[in-house]
């Protein structure tokens, strides 16, 4: 599994992550997430919605369609 990759901030670094991890599934990039902040599932949404927040506090939130992450920002979506 990948691991050199600094991970600050998951949406401002969205475009490299998605060139560093692009062969991972959803469940490998989980658990890299996890191992890189706190990765929490937001209950009752569906989608599966996570939280993601990074060792420097900074909070984003996301699920996954059609095989992409799909941030959840103020007014719109945005896709990793």
């Amino acid at each position: 599994m990948a691991q050199s990759f600094c991970l600050i901030d998951l949406f401002s670094q969205r475009k490299a992550l998605r060139e560093y991890l692009q062969n991972f599934t959803e469940e490998e990039l989980l658990a890299w997430l996890r191992s890189h902040g706190n990765l929490r599932e937001i209950p009752e949404t569906n989608p599966q919605g996570y939280s993601f927040t990074s060792t420097l506090g900074i909070e984003h939130a996301f699920f996954f369609g059609h095989g992409r992450m799909r941030f959840v920002l103020d007014d719109y979506l945005v896709v990793l």
